[in-house]
């Protein structure tokens, strides 16, 4: 029997297999006759293991062991244990964060394993604990069983007697939609299955973020459903793909897919409505299954906007509560902070309003970010999760609140305000953010200056954005995280990635970590070799995966290829290669000393239709990389294919692409499909390596869709989810059958499968079916039969088919709602009233003034900031259940002293122009609501009166129209909230310039003199296709020293990557650069800062500038400004070419793809009434 079960242990990544023959064995496993369902799916699971690596089926018994005096399992909560000869916690520490205990008695002749806990979750755990230690693997990809494991009486003679709590109190891992290798492409049985192995792992939280551009959050807006989008298909163009049909892809892989195009099922629902909806209950399914194993689960969006503009409170109220009754199992909810604007924010507080108000009132918070506008953004956020909070505490009180964003120490630092928001919001808000990128050996240092009742979980990337084609190997790098977020008293610990099989070596040792925290890297590999090669190859093979892990990324190095933007061919380091070559030897020999590659092996005809082994596995994985690596030499660009191209032998490129290692590489990968974002990964290869080579080439066919010719010869049978793929038949002669029986039985049930398309058939067990089973699939066609488990039915493999539990919401009984007890305060100094009083938790508090109503607000503090001076005035304060409606209000009288006027500018600059002055000043003066500026002539005449909003903290700037070569006079007078004017300043006399103000570069595209690359010239434009660009030789009188002005008109063709319009200098470096990133427009100054705001259209002709000057930087957008930030620092010159449409680094996804004209640079920071003149004398017909 053991020599039939070594076998078993080599179908790694697929359910759990055993042997047909078997014998019932004594020991039983007991529960609870009021025994949870998690419970009951935890004793299952012991039984089908147990099953599967002893062939022997223990009964479960829901009776007291005492009563048959049997030996076995105890499987049971601590509140649910029989009665014992020893009582709970058996003389151990009693398992925190949902730990358990392992525990032998020996009564006599009885013997009684205990697997128990304080909760039903700790249970399960205690379980697949118990099954880890006699040797089973859990990975995202799937189980490994061991060779040789003790029996009931080995196990019973040393007796488990120990308590494991994790370390960290959450444990789990955040999906992330967006790309076709991610959960984009999920149905409802991939996230069955990624959420069964989160549980079998030990780990108990599953979230997810959505954009506005996917479906799950959106919700019912004024008759309209806003925030969400329908999934995508590869039949349109996203996230750097082009649209491709599986007929097209590349050597005959188009097979493996079912559809015309790859996607989840409601992509392809054509209305809009009906196609989100669809992804959203796949989604509310998943969650409810989640909840049955025993998960926490978490769903989010983004925030944006002005937390107190009517307008947004309104539809961030209606989404919010949209969100928690579209998915009613939620145990938390978290607000993500968009992406940049943790070091860009998108909007900053108008002068004088309630969200600028908070944030003088938490400056103190913020105080350790440095920049105003930043700390501005941290009030935003505490403002929106006020209002989160006091929602849930009205409706759903048992959902937490957690605050997340785009973080990292080094990266874009939403975690930067954890330690003001920590001052600020309430101490049950949880703080999880995205830490670095590139994976850092140290979470984000804030984490550790967090009140220590305050929870944190780190999201860690177990795989950045990019290059998921490839392996990411980071073990050592995520040890290290892993005690530094232990060590900062993180009690969570999660991971971001796409994929799943390809991230479970990071995956699984951050979830052992938790349970062993002093488990290393070394320590991992070793047992992660013993489980996938058993022990005879173990030490050899454990030393293969630290080289591996020690090669990093891709195994090969090189830059790889932008996941979220357009591709590029990349090639790996030589020196990185050769030690890839050496492991692919190293294994090769374990396969066959005749077989050179993995490639011939795999598709070796005696080999025909059986599933990879685990090292047949790791070899497929290693020789993939190299053969793809061999293609991209190829495909580079000006490299090899180029060549061809350019010479007189073009015809021969159908050959020379046939012939390349592409085809081999493609194949390789997959052949190791075992999951959902497996096969996306071969549709995005296809979208975007193939549809590059395609296009450059020229060939649109040509054969190049057919497969190898032994691919015909060497059928196989992929066995995914939701799927089964018959590789290797024709599309209509294949026929598909699941076998299946209960567990332990001899008969087979024969089901049919149904065809989805080509020669993919839907996986699923029948309706009705639950707990334990063992099942084959076998598949015939002309001339071929394929049976998977390999050998079936001589071995099977097992599942558990767990029905998902019912999620209903629990019922809240509304609080009473009383009236506050307002404190109203005047601050003369501020021109203001302050209100404050004690807030209820699910309360919202509506203030008026005289009637008029001024805000709502979601904790005990309100600021008027236009309070009439020297009146009395009538403050209402109306508190509203969040959930009920019910009100109750309070009143508050306040006599408003005489209050100040607010002081003049200190200093006015005045600015000469031809025909215009231009006056600046700082708008300094805090009770200012705006500002007179009164123009004199040479009589002290006053001729014009100018009224510009004041703006704390921002240079003030106008620019006034005057005759050339007159004298005027100008005084600035601030003028306080109610009307009242304050003292001018001093005059300042100027006399305009009568030469007009000339660029330091005007650049009209009417030749080719600066043109390099693929460019070309058109409508007395600049036309860039993607790899041209414009380049002229630096000027010194480019570079800024404290003042600049960037214009120009541009139309984009496309938007991805991260297109570089202009650029004198480098990222971090000198010289400075206008660009798309994200869809953003960015304008980088060395030396000074950053400026992310707004955004292009596609296809239309946009005027764009970008000024800095005054201590500020400026973007605007058809004469209209749409972003502004105060800055420090001094330009750092530089003396590289000037760029115009390509950044320096040569990548495909800095280039332009658009037309671009009338590119002007100035010495001077144009005013917004000069650029919004420039834009409209400079305007395209």
């Amino acid at each position: 029997m053991k020599g039939r079960r070594m076998r078993s242990i080599q179908c790694l990544f697929l359910p759990v297999l055993f042997f047909a023959s078997h014998t019932f064995a004594a020991p039983a496993i007991f529960i609870s006759p009021h025994a949870s369902p998690i419970e009951q799916t935890a004793a299952q699971e012991l039984q089908r293991y147990w099953f599967a690596i002893h062939g022997d089926v223990l009964p479960v018994v829901e009776t007291s062991p005492s009563e048959s005096n049997a030996s076995g399992f105890i499987v049971a909560a601590a509140d649910r244990l029989p009665g014992l000869p020893e009582a709970w916690p058996f003389g151990l520490e009693i398992p925190i964060n949902d730990g358990y205990i392992l525990h032998t008695i020996r009564n006599g002749k009885q013997t009684l394993l205990i697997i128990a806990a304080e909760m039903p979750s700790g249970v399960q755990h205690g379980v697949y604990g118990f099954l880890e230690s006699l040797g089973c693997g859990f990975y995202f990809g799937g189980d490994t069983l061991p060779r040789n494991a003790p029996s009931f009486d080995e196990i019973a003679k040393t007796g488990p007697h120990e308590s494991r709590s994790p370390v960290f109190a959450v444990r789990g891992s955040l999906p992330w939609h967006n790309f076709f290798n991610s959960p984009t492409a999920w149905e409802l049985e991939d996230y069955k299955a990624y959420i069964d192995q989160l549980a079998k792992m030990r780990c108990n939280f599953a979230g997810f973020h959505t954009y506005d551009t996917e479906p799950f959050a959106a919700y019912e807006f004024e008759g309209k459903l806003a925030g969400g989008e329908p999934l995508v298909n590869t039949s349109k163009p996203t996230w750097g793909t082009q649209p491709m049909s599986t007929d097209a892809f590349f050597a005959g892989t188009g097979r493996y897919f079912a559809r015309e195009y790859f996607g989840a099922a409601s992509s392809f629902i054509p209305d809009r409505v009906q196609a989100i909806h669809a992804a959203k209950e796949v989604l509310r399914q998943a969650f409810a299954y989640a909840k049955t194993r025993g998960l926490k689960v978490c769903l989010g969006f983004e925030i944006n906007g002005d937390p107190f503009d009517p307008g947004v409170q309104k539809q961030f109220d209606a989404r919010f509560r949209n969100l928690l009754k579209d998915y009613p199992m939620l145990d938390y909810v978290w607000l993500w902070q968009s992406e940049a604007q943790g070091v860009n924010p998108a909007i900053n507080p108008k002068a004088r309003s309630l969200w600028k108000s908070h944030a003088d009132r938490w400056a103190d918070a913020f105080g350790g970010v440095n920049e105003m506008e930043r700390r501005e953004e941290g009030a935003r956020l505490a403002l929106f999760a006020l209002h989160a909070r006091q929602i849930l505490k009205a409706m759903r009180p048992d959902i937490q609140l957690v605050m997340s964003g785009w973080g990292g120490d080094h990266w874009l630092h939403c975690s930067d305000f954890y330690p003001g928001l920590d001052k600020v919001l309430p101490k049950d808000i949880v703080f999880s953010a995205l830490d670095d990128i590139q994976l850092s050996p140290a979470v984000s240092e804030a984490y550790g200056r967090l009140s220590p009742d305050r929870r944190r979980w780190p999201i860690i990337w177990f795989e950045w954005d990019g290059d998921q084609w490839m392996p990411q190997p980071n073990l050592r790098v995520a040890a290290a995280a892993c005690r530094d977020a232990r060590a900062k008293g993180c009690q969570g610990l999660l991971g971001i990635h796409w994929r799943t099989r390809g991230v479970e070596e990071t995956a699984t040792y951050c979830a052992r970590y938790a349970w062993d925290p002093e488990l290393t890297m070394e320590q991992f590999c070793e047992r992660r070799a013993k489980d996938l090669f058993g022990p005879e190859k173990a030490v050899k093979i454990a030393s293969c995966l630290i080289a591996l892990q020690d090669l990093g990324p891709r195994w090969v190095g090189g830059a790889g290829q932008m996941e979220c933007g357009p591709f590029s061919w990349s090639a790996g380091l030589p020196e990185k290669r050769g030690g890839l070559l050496k492991i692919a030897l190293e294994l090769h020999g374990m396969l066959s000393p005749k077989a050179p590659t993995a490639f011939e092996w795999l598709f070796d005809r005696k080999r025909s239709g059986k599933p990879l082994t685990a090292i047949e596995d790791l070899a497929a994985q290693v020789d993939y990389v190299l053969a793809y690596d061999d293609a991209a030499l190829q495909f580079l660009p000006e490299g090899p294919l180029d060549r061809l191209l350019e010479s007189e032998n073009a015809g021969d490129v159908t050959k020379f692409i046939r012939d390349s290692r592409f085809s081999e590489a493609l194949h390789l990968y997959a052949r190791h499909i075992r999951n959902k974002g497996e096969l996306g990964v071969l549709a995005t290869i296809n979208a975007k390596a193939w549809a590059d080579v395609r296009q450059r080439a020229g060939v649109e066919s040509a054969g190049l869709e057919k497969g190898p010719e032994m691919l015909e010869k060497r059928p196989a049978l992929l066995v995914l989810p939701d799927r089964v793929i018959v590789v290797g038949a024709r599309d209509s002669d294949a026929r598909v059958t699941l076998q299946i029986r209960p567990l332990g039985k001899r008969r087979f049930d024969a089901i049919p499968l149904d065809r989805m398309g080509r020669t993919s058939f839907a996986f699923a067990f029948p309706e009705g079916a639950h707990g334990p089973l063992e099942y084959g699939i076998e598949a015939k066609a002309k001339g071929l039969r394929l049976s998977w488990p390999e050998d079936f039915p001589k071995h099977t493999a097992t599942a558990n088919v767990i029905p998902t539990l019912p999620c209903a919401p629990p019922v809240i009984e509304p609080a009473t709602v009383q009236p506050v007890f307002p404190r109203a305060t005047a601050l003369p100094e501020r021109h203001s009233v302050r209100i404050e009083w004690d807030a209820h938790d699910g309360e919202a508090y509506e203030v008026s003034r005289n009637g008029k109503h001024l805000a709502a607000v979601f904790d005990g503090w309100f600021e008027d900031m236009s309070p009439p001076s020297g009146k009395s005035v009538l403050y209402k304060i109306t508190a509203r259940n969040a959930a009920s409606g019910q009100t109750a209000a309070a009143e508050a009288r306040v006599d408003v002293p005489v209050l100040p006027l607010p002081d003049p500018p200190r200093r006015i600059d005045a600015m000469p122009r031809a025909n215009r002055v231009i006056l600046g000043w700082q708008s300094d003066a805090a009770n200012a609501a705006r500002y007179l500026v009164l123009k004199r002539d040479a009589q002290d005449k006053v001729v014009q009166e100018i009224y510009v909003d004041a703006d704390p903290g921002h240079y003030l700037q106008i620019s006034d129209q005057v005759d050339p070569g007159r004298a005027y006079g100008y005084t600035i007078t601030a003028i306080a909230p109610d009307g009242r004017a304050g003292p001018p300043s001093e005059k300042i006399s100027v006399e305009a310039s009568r030469e007009p103000l000339q660029p330091v570069l005007n650049l009209r595209f009417d030749s080719d003199q600066f043109l390099k690359g693929l460019t070309r010239l058109a409508e007395s434009a600049l036309v860039l296709g993607g790899k041209g660009w414009a380049q002229l030789p630096p000027q010194p009188e480019w570079n800024p020293n404290y003042s600049l002005t960037l214009a120009l008109w541009v139309k984009m063709d496309r938007l991805d990557g991260m297109p570089v319009l202009l650029s004198k200098g480098a990222w971090q470096q000198s010289g400075y650069f206008l660009q798309i990133l994200n869809r953003q427009i960015r304008f980088y100054l060395a030396g000074v800062d950053t400026l992310d705001a707004g955004s292009l259209p596609k296809g239309q002709w946009t005027h764009l500038a970008a000024t800095y000057g005054f201590g500020e930087m400026r973007i605007y957008v058809n004469g209209e400004m749409i972003g502004r930030k105060r800055v420090q620092g001094r330009p750092r010159t530089s003396d590289v070419p000037l760029l115009i449409g390509r950044y320096g680094a040569n990548d495909d996804a800095y280039f332009v793809h658009g037309m671009m004209d009338d590119i002007r640079i100035y010495d001077v920071p144009l005013t917004e009434t000069e650029i919004a003149t420039l834009y409209r004398e400079t305007m395209r017909k």
